[in-house]
């Protein structure tokens, strides 16, 4: 589990990273100021959520995952655009300063896309990836057989009778000795 869950901080981190790297250099975005950068900022959180939904967990490219991951994608994006918003909203006194970086002055963590965005794909990735839960091998199946039928005890058989509720039915129990 907690393989899993660091698996899926990394490749939030990466996704987000890639995005947010997008953002700052490419378009020259430093943080959310104007209302188009806003805009940008939660397009940009969508984007990197679904992604990160495609590759977190089982990934798209597994046979058989093709309805999960589009669902994850879908659900990425908007789980994605609503932690944006939690963090913008309630995220005020978390200040990060990555002037040095080139990636934006001292603000609040929602505001800097190369805060808000890696760490939002984080927490998708590791909650998709913790989602993701492997079906059992054929091993596991077999020894969960043979432990359930050691419980119903062999040596003791109810006729149908006493699941009606016969008295004559207690003196039916019949007790199989080796």
């Amino acid at each position: 589990m907690i393989r899993r869950s660091l698996t899926g901080l990394f490749l939030g981190l990466c996704v987000g990273g890639l995005v947010a790297l997008a953002l700052v250099m490419g378009l020259k975005i430093t943080t959310f100021d104007s209302f188009r950068d806003d805009v940008l900022g939660y397009l940009a959180v969508a984007l990197s959520g679904s992604v990160t939904g495609l590759i977190a967990g089982t990934p798209i490219w597994r046979p058989g995952a093709k309805v999960e991951g589009g669902l994850k994608a879908i659900f990425g994006a908007v789980l994605a655009i609503g932690c944006l918003f939690a963090l913008r909203k309630w995220g005020e006194g978390w200040v990060v300063d990555f002037h040095a970086l080139g990636a934006g002055g001292p603000a609040a963590v929602g505001r800097l896309p190369a805060a808000a965005i890696p760490l939002v794909s984080a927490v998708m990735g590791t909650l998709f990836e913790l989602d993701n839960t492997a079906e059992p091998s054929q091993d596991e199946r077999k020894s969960v057989n043979p432990a359930h039928r050691a419980m119903q005890a062999p040596h003791a058989r109810i006729d149908a009778a006493d699941e009606v509720g016969d008295d004559k039915a207690q003196s039916s129990v019949r007790r199989n000795r080796p």
